[in-house]
């Protein structure tokens, strides 16, 4: 019987027909790196939550490498279209919290009740403890406070869980 995280890592694997998130062999390789970060720190277990509501969606979502994205746009990650797009010159770790922002926004997109963009922002920076780039040593001990019955409720429209 394989592990947990090898079964993890089949169901994120782009040449799985069932995988809803795709992309270039680096985006992919930072999605199960994402997987074998210990889980015992709240930012980490909800990436984890967020890459997982992601994956169960039956929509499909792409993410690709985008150098010299911070240059231009001045941002870390793009979310537009079922399309993820990161910056590579970013350390992995701190590519994780704008991977996890940028798929709450595709969850938003295909959700029965999108918030607006600055809510989608101000519920984000609730959850992951920033709604822009941050790097991930600055927030890793990052927890929020109790969500309110409203945060629960779109917790667990967009991600389909509560905390």
């Amino acid at each position: 019987m394989g592990n947990v995280v090898d079964t993890l890592l089949s169901l994120l694997s782009p040449r799985n027909a069932e995988a809803k998130i795709v992309g270039d062999k680096e985006s992919m390789q930072l999605i199960r790196d994402m997987y074998q970060k210990h889980q015992d720190n709240y930012l980490m277990s909800m990436y984890d939550k967020i890459v997982q509501a992601a994956n169960n969606r039956p929509e499909e979502v792409a993410i690709s490498q985008a150098p010299g994205l911070a240059n231009i746009y001045g941002a870390a990650g793009d979310y537009a279209n079922k399309q993820i797009h990161v910056d590579p010159s970013y350390q992995s770790e701190d590519k994780y919290g704008t991977i996890a922002h940028e798929l709450v926004h595709f969850l938003n997109s295909v959700s029965d009740k999108p918030l607006s963009t600055d809510e989608q922002h101000s519920f984000i920076k609730t959850l992951l403890g920033s709604s822009t780039y941050v790097p991930f040593k600055d927030v890793q001990g990052y927890t929020p406070s109790p969500l309110t019955s409203e945060q629960s409720t779109t917790l667990e429209s967009i991600i389909g869980t509560q905390r």
